[in-house]
């Protein structure tokens, strides 16, 4: 989370340390969050095949404001902004005549943006073992199993038509049904 804000007394060394503690705070959250995205993006095209579909971990938290944890929201929301973006570039993309023009001209320069399809996947707490151990009192039956999410996402491999738009967000929530899953909801394309 963020570090605690200075008291009204804190002298100026303890103001200027924990504003670079709350910057640093935030740059480790973009560094673990943003930056692998980015760079999977980037060499995307490289090895991405046709129809390919390129998933980025979001999160609900970063729909929303996010006081006390706000370089993990700033970090997530940048990842969403990234999913748009590649999104509105490639082929199977929603927008404005602006955004498809402008999607037009990056395409020239990448082989598989025409058909490659961007999501992302926004789970609200993945129900892991770190997870488990930064909160033992949470209640898991709400959390999402890692294989629910990755079976939607094969779903999304096998079955090309099954996928949202290109640049979407995708709302991911454990299933009610008997055999539980997740349930995959469309929140933006």
């Amino acid at each position: 989370g963020d570090p605690t804000p200075p008291m009204p007394d804190a002298c100026e060394e303890d103001i200027e340390a924990g504003a670079i503690l709350y910057s640093n705070t935030v740059e480790n959250m973009i560094r673990m969050n943003l930056n692998p995205v980015v760079a999977a993006g980037y060499v995307a095209d490289r090895y991405m095949s046709d129809e390919g579909l390129f998933v980025v971990m979001g999160a609900v938290a970063a729909l929303n404001p996010t006081p006390g944890m706000l370089g993990y929201g700033l970090s997530k929301n940048a990842a969403h902004h990234f999913v748009h973006t590649l999104g509105a570039m490639s082929g199977k993309g929603l927008g404005n005549k602006v955004l498809r023009k402008e999607g037009r001209k990056a395409r020239r320069h990448s082989q598989y943006l025409d058909t490659m399809t961007t999501i992302g996947i926004l789970p609200s707490m993945i129900d892991t073992p770190a997870n488990r151990r930064a909160d033992p009192k949470g209640d898991y039956d709400s959390w999402t199993k890692p294989i629910d999410i990755a079976k939607g996402i094969e779903e999304y491999i096998e079955y090309p038509p099954l996928r949202p738009h290109s640049g979407s967000l995708i709302k991911v929530a454990p299933g009610k049904g008997e055999d539980g899953g997740a349930a995959f909801t469309l929140v933006r394309s």
